[in-house]
């Protein structure tokens, strides 16, 4: 093989290869030369280093208030660069102070942003609210709104709940 041994690659103990990124195996070295030049391995390769330059430019914050506006947090953060967007995590706990914030550089010339909506926000102004299309069952079978499940019968309305449960809430 070549002097330079790429860190992907990994002898095995009965002879072959292992390609550790593409999580193959290779019997002989020739039959390696052909899978680190093919199409899935350089592919994985470059979608690693992009995933790392990715990392490198984002910046990862805390201890803002919830509800900070993203325009609040991009004119703050443009002092030391240019902001392309603002990602708010969205899976901390509602305990933890403040929020995580992603702040990644603009994309590349040429590159369309994709509009980011939230679950249950105001349509803009003069938009209508776009509905959601309603699913059809096929015949005999019954949607998962219709199966009434067997084991937690549904409460009677107006009846007390059982001790150690919690009140439901109508919305």
């Amino acid at each position: 093989m070549d002097a330079d041994p790429d860190p992907d690659v990994e002898p095995l103990p009965r002879g072959g290869f292992r390609c550790r990124l593409c999580q193959i195996s290779a019997a002989n070295p020739p039959s390696l030369a052909e899978h680190l030049r093919g199409k899935k391995h350089r592919r994985l390769r470059s979608l690693r280093a992009e995933r790392a330059e990715q990392e490198r430019r984002s910046l990862f914050v805390s201890g803002f208030a919830r509800g900070t506006a993203d325009t609040e947090l991009a004119r703050y953060f443009g002092a030391f660069g240019d902001v392309a967007a603002v990602v708010m995590d969205k899976d901390k706990p509602e305990a933890e102070p403040g929020e995580e914030w992603e702040l990644e550089p603009k994309p590349e010339p040429g590159a369309e942003p994709e509009p980011e909506s939230e679950p249950g926000a105001e349509p803009e102004p003069g938009k209508e609210p776009e509905e959601e299309p309603e699913l059809e069952s096929e015949p005999g079978v019954e949607s998962e709104q219709g199966v009434e499940s067997e084991l937690e019968p549904e409460p009677e309305p107006g009846a007390e709940p059982e001790p150690g449960e919690e009140p439901e809430a109508e919305l």
